[in-house]
């Protein structure tokens, strides 16, 4: 980054690559003035757009995020990573719910009404079915979580599609990141939480009346919760690792060849592992 941004005259791709290195470090400012002179030279380049749309919503302005991403998505509608309007979908989900706090919205960001979209599987199902369960969209939403850790109603799309494929134990995990993550609708993630803890009642209790039951529940309870922090732990640690090497690959090599693939690569390379939940 530091022979890119001391030449005197770096080139349209450079200024790009530069850009998103100073969105990496919150130096919006410089980021922004990058950007708008590649604008000013190609006014409909893909990668300018996009970053611009990237910049905002690390800003934290969703609406002009999402317009800029529009924007991007009339050139090339495949979109960043292969998810196609789904990030818009999220930054327009986003737009939406912080328009009225207070509102709990009934569909989640991909217009499937949360009443209707929660139908878990509670019959044992092997691991390798499970995976026949809408690849795609799993592959989907993986990919767009990776690329946004906190995207509440994300996680609970993915909770929907793991439980309704059978993965209780991932739905969970999801529903609980969704809560942490404050989703805008807390008793949709109360109801599926609740009804997951039904089914892990009539698995694991031995009966013994009300007592053994609170008791019972409180054991659950907490050891499902510290489950779930210790599992968010290290996805925070893998990502924060990610994201190190992410910006490292991408000083050297270039933004538009630093492909996840490529920096997972290199961190299996140093001996940093995915964790598993």
């Amino acid at each position: 980054m530091r022979r890119l941004a001391e030449k005197s005259a770096p080139t349209f791709e450079e200024r790009n690559d530069l850009a998103v290195a100073y969105i990496r470090l919150e130096r919006w400012k410089d980021a922004e003035s990058l950007l708008q002179q590649n604008l000013a030279e190609k006014p409909e380049d893909y990668f300018t757009m996009s970053n611009l749309g990237v910049l905002e919503k690390k800003r934290g302005d969703f609406a002009a995020s999402a317009a800029w991403i529009s924007k991007a998505l009339t050139i090339k509608p495949e979109g960043h990573l292969g998810l196609g309007d789904w990030y818009l979908l999220n930054l327009k989900f986003r737009v939406q719910t912080a328009a009225d706090p207070k509102a709990k919205p009934a569909q989640n960001f991909l217009g499937e009404a949360y009443a209707d979209a929660f139908n878990p599987r509670f019959t044992t199902i092997e691991p390798a079915k499970q995976m026949d369960y809408a690849p795609d969209r799993f592959d989907r939403l993986q990919r767009l979580l990776e690329n946004d850790q906190t995207f509440a109603d994300g996680f609970l799309v993915m909770g929907d599609l793991l439980a309704n494929r059978g993965d209780l134990n991932l739905a969970y995990l999801c529903y609980k990141k969704a809560s942490v993550l404050n989703h805008p609708n807390p008793p949709e993630v109360a109801r599926r939480i609740a009804s997951l803890y039904s089914q892990f009642h009539m698995a694991t209790f031995d009966g013994g009346g009300p007592k053994a039951y609170r008791e019972w529940m409180q054991k659950i309870t907490a050891q499902h919760n510290a489950e779930a922090a210790r599992a968010f732990s290290l996805a925070e640690k893998w990502q924060a690792q990610f994201q190190e090497i992410e910006g490292a690959l991408a000083r050297r090599i270039g933004d538009t060849a630093t492909e996840p693939s490529r920096v997972e690569e290199e961190l299996i390379r140093r001996g940093v592992k995915r964790p598993l939940p």
